[in-house]
């Protein structure tokens, strides 16, 4: 729940559209229901998906963070740090092309947009700078958090992590956990706050 929190956060959006999952008891079967180890997606109406993971089956840590992968470049999250990796690739199709018979190759050359956006030499390099981190300074975030809450309820004032933030964050779960057990995609409906 608290991974959908920040996710919803940080894309600026309110709730997933759907989701599907995978999941099972494998190892914690005695008196459970919600599965011990689970593979989930989530599609988002703003244009994004999520993939999560989660097993209880292991002692370590499976070093928890984000990867946000974007046409620029990747920003991976952790508890201490973060790092931005650019892109520094060209797009093109040249891997798939090779594999076509030669006079289907061809043709698809022949093509003057194709040629100047995929092949080398007909464009200019998209050059981007090199990788940067930041690490965390200062108080623990579990410190920020709970000042910030205890602060809310000092002043009587919302935080921006109010009931229906957490509402839609942990039908985030109710979403993945639903569809494993049914073994079906789950939709969801912001206007009626509600799975189907």
């Amino acid at each position: 729940m608290h991974l959908c929190t920040t996710i919803h956060y940080l894309m600026n959006a309110k709730a997933p559209s759907k989701g599907v999952a995978l999941g099972q008891l494998y190892r914690w079967k005695a008196s459970r229901e919600v599965p011990d180890t689970i593979n989930g997606l989530l599609e988002y109406p703003e244009g994004f998906a999520v993939n999560l993971s989660s097993s209880f089956n292991n002692q370590s840590s499976a070093e928890s963070s984000f990867q946000f992968l974007g046409t620029e470049g990747t920003l991976a999250l952790d508890f201490t740090s973060m790092n931005l990796y650019p892109a520094t690739g060209n797009e093109d199709n040249k891997w798939i092309v090779d594999s076509w018979p030669r006079a289907l190759e061809d043709a698809y050359y022949r093509d003057p947009k194709v040629r100047e956006a995929e092949l080398t030499g007909t464009r200019k390099p998209r050059v981007l700078p090199g990788g940067e981190q930041y690490r965390a300074e200062g108080a623990d975030a579990t410190v920020s958090h709970f000042a910030n809450w205890l602060a809310s309820i000092r002043t009587r004032k919302g935080f921006w992590e109010d009931a229906w933030v957490g509402h839609r964050a942990a039908a985030c779960a109710h979403l993945l956990n639903r569809s494993a057990k049914e073994e079906r995609v789950i939709r969801y409906d912001p206007r009626k706050e509600d799975l189907s």
